[in-house]
């Protein structure tokens, strides 16, 4: 019975040549972009899984989420429950790279860590041991890839090689351990581990409590209760830690670390991170399509009233019972199905790599059919069309066969013009949300941020560079096409630095606060076009006293009504004046509002970054400018490459993201539209086919193709209108959640929808008018010849 079920689909594919091709690539195209979206998805989802029983690994931290003092890490050993514990730091070295037989390679990034990092995080060795591969102060564990990259050998444990960095020159390891290459879910995505051993002449591990270089991890026992553990932590704490620290923290907190990824609101720490809206965006998105795909499949069956009809009643008249008249139906849709995963597989394959361009991510083919395999999600698109395959067999299989050559009722027709309907409310409401988005990040990229950003050039002083910057900064200046020269100790807009907490008295209060902070010389805000609204800029006695330039948030925070009436102080004591308030500028990504922000003036030679302003940024005075300063930088660090930001493309990076969310919202706009097309443009055949009569008789009395024309594409354009009209507070609703995750964002406009409804009866006036052309300018003989 099942060979003949086949047969017979094969059968019905090969006699209805343009419905089975439209269906297929309808159906491969969506589950396409359905197994696309769904890797990107589930890999985001399981990040930090990667981790063995990665469930009783913990941040420790404070509430608010900073990291916690390395003089507080020394106590967790006193606490009970907890089995292992380890500390991380980033390497921050502007330049760095590994030397071997004199040859230099790309580091990657770098973690320094301590003697049990992998009791925490267990990897998996490929060589060597991981219980004391950082016991040795100049320990270095490779990824496989790295080693291979250095080395061209897989064991490389016992091998030598140099770490050359702007921070700490040159400082010779051995290798002690390989580890597997990191999957796509790993959450640090480091190329190697070194131990902090090796930096214990460089005084990192400070004394101070208010020093917070690592960020702390813990592994808890099984049996181990969080809350209890958190209650020795805060109790230690409370007991060891200074008064201003334990008012500045509140209390310690274990955040759980696979949370970490979608709940981390501070960008410098080293794992990686996400939003979790983008995410249910997607899976929202490639539900859509999917359920896209699967509509105009049932649409685009069911329209073939006439000729299914005529099959049913000749099965029936033969004896064959509803039950195999359902199961010859399911066969056919879920070999239909079959094909289409085919289809989708190889069309995954061309578009994988177009994918990764967008999205930003590595997903190697091999990956996406493990995905599709191992993990079972092959079996979403053939449940699918199994449920369409119910939804058309229960469409035909109702009445009896005397029955069945008569006309639909109204009901089944409603049916499948409400599937239409829906089709269009989907591809309307994406149309809406495209605009939203483009609009919002056009938003982003076009409002003023409170300084000048065109024409800027950051170089970084690493090396002798920052030794000689007096002589570094005559050099640059005697460059044409260079106005002015300034320095900081961060790119502006990309604080490299957490908040600081301070006290500040004010009116004779004493209270801690916390302020983001940026070093920089006296000529800096003549140089970015910042505006100083109260009080003074930098003196050349502003080093000395320490003075501070706040911004107009932090004044209106902390409550400061007089700038003269108000002192800042350090966990060290150091004094320093309020001498001025600096408009309010957006310092940090759009996403979120501006928070308090505080300028300390410091010697060019303490700070990271030269700031060249140009006097034109026309591409030739450009690359002169950008040559000639190269040819700076080679007389006093030859050894280093030419290393450069334009300001203005290093802000740009902060909207990547956004970026390549609207490019894909984008593609799949598209491809709804192209799906709904598809389906429109198959029931436009079936539909003109049935009226091939009606317009024969209507021509020979006289009927213009015009006519013709508007009444065939009439109910289409109608079913649009009503489509527009349930998609509009759609879009509107869901994009207005969107716009939330902003704390600048973009009005609603009113031509978004009108285009959107114009786009929608545009492309279907289009898609029905080429059939209903054609069929009004059929010789009427052709349809009435046999009647």
């Amino acid at each position: 019975m099942v060979k003949f079920y086949l047969k017979s689909a094969i059968r019905y594919i090969r006699s209805n040549k343009i419905c089975s091709s439209l269906n297929i690539i309808g159906l491969s195209v969506s589950f396409a972009i359905f197994i696309l979206l769904g890797c990107y998805v589930g890999n985001e989802l399981n990040i930090g899984k990667n981790i063995p029983e990665s469930e009783d690994v913990y941040r420790v931290q404070t509430k608010s989420g900073s990291n916690i003092s390395h003089k507080m890490y020394q106590l967790l050993a006193d606490i009970p429950g907890i089995t292992a514990f380890t500390h991380l730091m980033e390497s921050w070295s502007m330049k760095e790279c590994f030397v071997h037989n004199n040859q230099s390679y790309n580091s990657g990034k770098i973690l320094y860590a301590s003697n049990d990092f992998f009791r925490v995080f267990p990897y998996k060795a490929l060589f060597g041991n991981l219980e004391n591969a950082l016991n040795s102060p100049y320990g270095i564990v490779l990824t496989n890839s790295q080693s291979l990259k250095i080395f061209g050998v897989k064991d490389a444990v016992g091998k030598n090689l140099t770490f050359r960095s702007t921070n700490f020159g040159d400082i010779d390891y051995q290798v002690s351990a390989i580890i597997e290459d990191l999957p796509e879910n790993d959450m640090m995505q480091f190329s190697c581990i070194m131990s902090h051993q090796s930096l214990k002449d460089f005084n990192i591990d400070s004394k101070e409590w208010g020093e917070t270089n690592y960020e702390a991890y813990v592994r808890l026992n099984k049996k181990a209760q969080k809350t209890i553990i958190e209650s020795s932590l805060n109790k230690l704490f409370t007991q060891n830690a200074p008064e201003w620290l334990v008012k500045d923290s509140k209390e310690l907190d274990l955040k759980s670390f696979r949370s970490l990824y979608f709940d981390n609101n501070f960008e410098e720490y080293i794992l990686e991170h996400n939003n979790k809206s983008s995410i249910w965006s997607m899976v929202i998105l490639a539900v859509v399509i999917l359920l896209a795909g699967a509509i105009n499949f049932i649409n685009l069956s069911t329209a073939q009233k006439a000729k299914k009809r005529k099959t049913i009643t000749i099965c029936q008249t033969n004896g064959a019972s509803k039950s195999m008249i359902f199961s010859q139906f399911l066969t056919e849709t879920i070999f239909l199905g079959i094909i289409s995963i085919i289809l989708a597989i190889i069309l995954v394959a061309l578009l994988s790599p177009i994918f990764n361009n967008i999205s930003g991510l590595d997903f190697s083919f091999l990956f996406i059919l493990q995905f599709i395999f191992l993990k079972g999600y092959w079996t979403i698109p053939i449940i699918l069309s199994a449920i369409s395959g119910v939804v058309i067999a229960l469409y035909f299989q109702s009445g009896n066969y005397h029955t069945l050559l008569k006309e639909n009722k109204k009901s089944k027709e409603h049916f499948r013009k409400g599937l239409l309907v829906v089709q269009f409310v989907v591809s309307i409401a994406l149309i809406i949300s495209t605009f939203v988005i483009q609009k919002q990040n056009q938003y982003l990229h076009n409002r003023p941020i409170g300084f000048k950003k065109d024409g800027i050039v950051c170089i970084p002083l690493i090396g002798e560079l920052a030794e000689h910057t007096s002589t570094l900064g005559n050099e640059f200046k005697k460059i044409p096409g260079v106005s002015s020269i300034s320095y900081a100790s961060d790119i502006l807009g990309l604080p490299e630095g957490g908040q600081n907490g301070m006290s500040i008295s004010n009116n004779g209060e004493e209270k801690r606060v916390q302020y983001n902070i940026i070093q920089v010389d006296s000529n800096f805000f003549d140089l970015m076009g910042l505006k100083i609204i109260s009080g003074r800029g930098f003196t050349n006695s502003s080093i000395k006293e320490k003075d501070h330039i706040f911004n107009q948030t932090a004044l209106n925070k902390f409550e400061i009504s007089d700038i003269n009436m108000a002192r800042v102080s350090s966990y060290s004591n150091a004094r320093g004046n309020i001498v001025g308030v600096v408009q309010d500028f957006n310092f940090q990504s759009l996403h979120s509002s501006i928070s308090p922000m505080a300028f300390v003036c410091k010697k060019p030679e303490s700070l990271g970054y030269a700031y060249l302003k140009l006097s034109e940024t026309s591409s030739r005075n450009i690359n002169s400018v950008l040559k000639n300063a190269e040819n700076v930088w080679k007389q006093f660090v030859p050894n280093w490459p030419f290393e450069y930001y334009f300001l203005d493309q290093s802000l740009a990076k902060l909207y990547e993201k956004d970026q390549s969310f609207a490019k894909i919202s984008l593609i799949l706009t598209l491809i709804a539209i192209l799906i709904a097309c598809l389906g429109l443009f198959g029931i436009t055949i079936f539909f003109v086919d049935s009226k091939i009569k009606e317009i024969g008789i209507r021509k020979v009395n006289g009927a213009k193709i015009s006519e013709v024309m508007v009444m065939l594409n009439k109910e289409f354009v109608i079913w649009t209108v009503v489509a527009f009209f349930i998609a509009a507070p759609i879009g509107w609703y869901t994009m207005n959640k969107w716009l939330e995750n902003y704390a600048y964002r973009t009005n609603f406009s009113w031509w978004i929808f009108v285009l959107a409804g114009l786009i929608a009866i545009g492309i279907t006036f289009l898609t029905v008018s080429w059939q209903s052309w054609k069929a009004a300018i059929r010789n009427p003989v052709d349809a009435l010849r046999f009647e």
